[in-house]
C-alpha cells in the first residue's frame, strides 16, 4: 500500500477515533478490540500498513456505533453521495462513491444519475439507463434504519407507560425515564419531559445534561393543562426558546407526539443518535 494511501486511512482513523473521545494511546487498542486481533496487527491496521475488508469496516461500525458510510468517508478522504437505489421496485436509501467522470462504458451492474438540483443520485440497472449520461458506482453502502431512541418522564406512570408502548408499536426505541432524578441514556435522540409551574429546576439539569451528550437531540416539553401565571409562562417560554424545545399540551396525544417526532426527522432536528465515547 503506498505512503499516501496510508496516510489517508491513518488520519481518517485518528479523525473519527478522536470524534469519539478516545485518547490517542488507546487508539491501538480499540482497532485491536473491535477488530479481534493481536496489538501489532491492530497498530498495523491503525496505520493503514494493513489492508482493511469489508468485514473489519463493519466490525468497527459496530463497536463504534458509527455509520459505515461515514467510516468508508473518514477512511478514503472522499465524502459519499446521498442517493435512492430503486430496485425490482423497492426504493432503498444509499451512499455511494462514484467516478469522477461520466462512464464511457458499462463496468458493472449498476450506474448512478446526478439529479438536477444539488447533490442527489439515483442508482439503476445499467441497461435501464441507456443513452442517460451515468457514472460508475464505485462504493455502494446502505445501512439499516438505527430507531429514534426516545426517553419519556411524564408525572404519571401510567401515562408514561401508554406512551412508551406507543411509540415502540410505531418503531421507536422508547423507554420511561423514573421520576426522582433518573439521568437520560448516553445516547438519545429525543426527550419528552412534563414541565410543571415552579418545579423546573430538576428539569433544567435533566436537559443540560442532554444537551451536553447531544446538542441535536430533539426535546419536546409536555405543558400542564392549566392556565399558568405571567411569571410561569415566561419561565416555561424561556425554556423553550433556552433549549430549542417543542411544546405540547397535556393531556398529551400520543398520536400528536409521534408525529412531531417523525417530523422532526425529516427536517434534521437531531435525530442521529449521539456518538459517546467508549
Amino acid at each position: 500500500m503506498d505512503t499516501v494511501a496510508c496516510q489517508t486511512i491513518n488520519d481518517g482513523l485518528t479523525a473519527v477515533l478522536d470524534q469519539h473521545g478516545i485518547a490517542k494511546r488507546q487508539h491501538v487498542l480499540t482497532i485491536q478490540h473491535a477488530l479481534g486481533l493481536n496489538y501489532p496487527q491492530a497498530r498495523r491496521h491503525l496505520l493503514g500498513q494493513s489492508p482493511w475488508d469489508l468485514n473489519d469496516l463493519v466490525r468497527l461500525s459496530a463497536y463504534l456505533d458509527e455509520p459505515l458510510s461515514q467510516l468508508v468517508t473518514a477512511m478514503t478522504n472522499q465524502a459519499g453521495h446521498p442517493a435512492l437505489m430503486t430496485l425490482g421496485g423497492v426504493t432503498q436509501p444509499c451512499v455511494i462513491w462514484t467516478s469522477e467522470q461520466p462512464a464511457k462504458a458499462r463496468i458493472g451492474p449498476l450506474v448512478a444519475l446526478k439529479q438536477d438540483a444539488g447533490d442527489h443520485w439515483l442508482v439503476v440497472r445499467a441497461d435501464t439507463a441507456q443513452g442517460r449520461e451515468s457514472y460508475e458506482v464505485e462504493r455502494l453502502v446502505i445501512e439499516r434504519h438505527q430507531p429514534l431512541q426516545v426517553a419519556v418522564q411524564l408525572h404519571d406512570p401510567v401515562q408514561t407507560s401508554s406512551v412508551v408502548d406507543f411509540l415502540r408499536a410505531n418503531g421507536m426505541a422508547a423507554q420511561a425515564l423514573a421520576k426522582g432524578g433518573q439521568d437520560p441514556p448516553n445516547k438519545l435522540g429525543a426527550l419528552v419531559l412534563q414541565w410543571t409551574p415552579g418545579h423546573q429546576d430538576p428539569l433544567i439539569g435533566q436537559l443540560q445534561l442532554v444537551r451536553a451528550r447531544n446538542p441535536l437531540a430533539l426535546i419536546v416539553l409536555v405543558s400542564e393543562a392549566v392556565e399558568p401565571i405571567p411569571s410561569d409562562t415566561e419561565s416555561l417560554l424561556t425554556l423553550v426558546s433556552t433549549f430549542q424545545a417543542l411544546l405540547l399540551p397535556q393531556p398529551l396525544s400520543p398520536l400528536s407526539l409521534l408525529s412531531a417526532l417523525q417530523m422532526g426527522s425529516r427536517v434534521g432536528m437531531g435525530f442521529r443518535n449521539n456518538d459517546t465515547p467508549r
